[in-house]
């Protein structure tokens, strides 16, 4: 519901507050969105007090077609509202959401003969484990829409351990080290249970910086999502898998890597064009690759994925949804999902011998795929138990520390081409 009057701060509390209540309820996170309407004075100053308030009312339109049915818009202010988003399972959500907004302000509002392109900056927290009160959720999410403002991006999600001058540092630092190739790929086997083989792997990209040392990808990749990066950053990834591929493939190794793609990525235009010339350069078949959405990437654009999955998927690309489990994925949607894979979310694979509902969950999704024909991957499997409940629920394939961390490229084709004889050692 969206309401037209001006909130006070009390009654944007309140509606953070009530949203809390219903994430708790259902053991979900909550994210609030902070948008200013940063071009709105001109229309103030420069036409009408009217023409900035019929404005903001076409700002509020807008951003009622954007949310869900359960998210709660409210006006705080001439040229701010506050979206309180209740029942996210994870932050990836939150960034979705901010994504679809920014995307439908592209468009320009049309007042009278007045085309009026709106300048947004959006500014956001996200509270999984219900630590913090309606106010601190609010101060976050404004505190981050200046900065977002102040450093020129178009938003930000505010982070407790990295203040505004880190952010700036790891940023300056992830361009150089982009530019210097910096990074590397470490690689996380995939067993096959039918085989007892790794068949596949996920590429993992890893940073260790000469001024910082290792910086988690939980650190680095949000900043690259915020500024900007991320393009330059998965083009790096693609660049390096396919280099290993190449390597290996000369040394009679044959193994699919899959790659995480980022919805930024989905977006850019001849994503799967640019991505076939480079597996040309490297002499790699589309075969040999598989491209990793999330299912809240999936369920959030589904007119974009689908199309950019279905023209990749002919060429021969194999397509997974990772995190399964996690969002909200209708039967009727997966019916015409064009995936081959499903990554069940290693939430519920790690406890599954413990939790007898997270038991049920991933034999439910396993069924769920089988009539679906999809292959299943569980994620997170840590232990011998857990890989005879699966081998009893017939899971294609596992994933995790029981068999492997991520390791090097050198360590990965080691482990690949000796594992028959560690298996026997074991």
């Amino acid at each position: 519901m969206i309401e037209q009057a001006h909130a006070s701060r009390e009654h944007a509390v309140a509606a953070i507050e009530d949203g809390q209540k219903q994430s708790r309820e259902n053991q979900r996170g909550i994210g609030v969105v902070a948008l200013s309407v940063i071009n709105i004075h001109e229309l103030w100053y420069g036409v009408s007090y009217e023409a900035g308030d019929r404005a903001m009312a076409e700002v509020l339109k807008t951003v009622r077609a954007s949310v869900r049915s359960s998210d709660t818009p409210v006006q705080t202010s001439d040229s701010a509202v506050l979206i309180i988003l209740p029942n996210l399972a994870h932050e990836a959500q939150l960034t979705m959401a901010i994504n679809k907004l920014i995307d439908a302000f592209q468009a320009p509002v049309v007042i009278d003969s007045m085309t009026i392109y709106p300048n947004v900056r959006l500014g956001a927290a996200f509270d999984a484990e219900h630590e913090l009160g309606g106010l601190d959720l609010l101060a976050r999410a404004s505190q981050a829409t200046q900065k977002a403002e102040k450093q020129g991006r178009p938003y930000l999600i505010y982070q407790e351990d990295l203040d505004e001058a880190a952010g700036w540092e790891i940023e300056t630092a992830l361009r150089n080290a982009l530019q210097a190739g910096e990074l590397e790929l470490y690689f996380q086997p995939k067993i096959s249970l039918r085989e007892d083989r790794p068949t596949s792997c996920e590429a993992l990209v890893r940073w260790h910086s000469a001024e910082r040392g290792f910086i988690p990808p939980d650190v680095f990749i949000p900043i690259a999502e915020q500024s900007g990066l991320i393009e330059p950053l998965t083009r790096s990834v693609i660049n390096l898998a396919l280099q290993h591929l190449s390597s290996w493939k000369s040394q009679g190794v044959d193994v699919n890597v899959a790659i995480n793609i980022s919805p930024q990525i989905l977006r850019t235009p001849r994503f799967v064009d640019q991505l076939s010339q480079s597996l040309q350069f490297w002499n790699v078949e589309p075969t040999d690759l598989t491209l990793e959405i999330t299912e809240t990437v999936a369920m959030e654009m589904p007119a974009v994925t689908n199309a950019v999955l279905r023209e990749a998927r002919a060429l021969g690309y194999r397509i997974a949804i990772d995190d399964f489990g996690t969002g909200y994925s209708s039967l009727s949607y997966l019916a015409e999902l064009p995936a081959d894979e499903i990554k069940i979310d290693k939430s519920f694979v790690g406890t599954m011998h413990q939790n007898a509902a997270n038991h049920q969950i991933v034999a439910a999704i396993i069924d769920l795929a089988r009539r679906f024909e999809f292959s299943v991957v569980a994620e997170g499997v840590e232990s011998m138990k857990i890989v005879q409940e699966l081998q009893k629920l017939k899971c294609d394939c596992v994933q995790g520390y029981y068999y492997s961390p991520a390791i090097p490229g050198a360590e990965f084709l080691d482990f690949i081409m000796n594992y028959g004889r560690h298996s026997e050692a074991s």
